[in-house]
C-alpha cells in the first residue's frame, strides 16, 4: 500500500506569503503612529502625576513645593525628589508659567502652596499631529489633562 504524503503546493505557499506581506505593509505605518500616541499619553500622565505629587507634598508638609521643568534639556523634577526624570526625545515640550517662576530661558517652576493653591501653569506636550496639555489651576491647584 502506497501512502501519499499531503502538503502544500508552491502556489498555495506563495499566495499566503503575498497576503501576509500585504497585511504587514498596511499595518506597519499605523503601528508607528499608535506607538507615538501611546508615548504621548504615557508621558502626559507621568507629568500630571508628578504635578499632583508636588501639590500633595506641599499640603502634607505645610511648605511650598515646586515642580521644575527644563524644556531644552528635556527633564523635570517633582517636589523634593532627588531623581530627575527625562522626557522622550520624540516629544516636544512647552511650559507656560508665571513670569516670576521662570529660571532662565528654557526652565521654570510651577509652585504649589500649603493650602493647595498654586502659581498655575500649563505643560504642553506634542507629538506628530497630536497635542496634550497638563493644566494647573492657580486657585485650586487642580491638575487636569486635556487634548487628545
Amino acid at each position: 500500500m502506497v501512502r501519499r504524503v499531503r502538503g502544500f503546493t508552491l502556489l498555495e505557499i506563495m499566495v499566503v506569503l503575498a497576503v501576509m506581506a500585504t497585511a504587514i505593509a498596511l499595518v506597519a505605518p499605523n503601528l508607528s503612529g499608535m506607538l507615538q500616541r501611546l508615548e504621548l499619553a504615557s508621558t502626559t500622565r507621568e507629568v500630571a502625576s508628578a504635578l499632583r505629587y508636588t501639590r500633595s507634598h506641599a499640603i502634607g508638609s505645610g511648605r511650598s513645593a515646586d515642580f521644575w521643568l527644563n524644556v531644552k534639556e528635556r527633564k523635570y523634577r517633582a517636589a523634593d525628589e532627588r531623581k530627575i526624570r527625562h522626557l522622550p526625545d520624540s516629544l516636544r515640550v512647552h511650559l507656560k508659567t508665571a513670569d516670576t517662576q521662570t529660571a532662565g530661558g528654557s526652565a521654570g517652576y510651577i509652585r504649589f502652596f500649603p493650602d493647595g493653591s498654586s502659581t498655575g501653569g500649563q505643560v504642553r506636550i506634542e507629538s506628530e499631529g497630536a497635542t496634550r496639555q497638563v493644566n494647573v489651576n492657580w486657585l485650586t491647584g487642580a491638575v487636569r489633562i486635556s487634548g487628545g
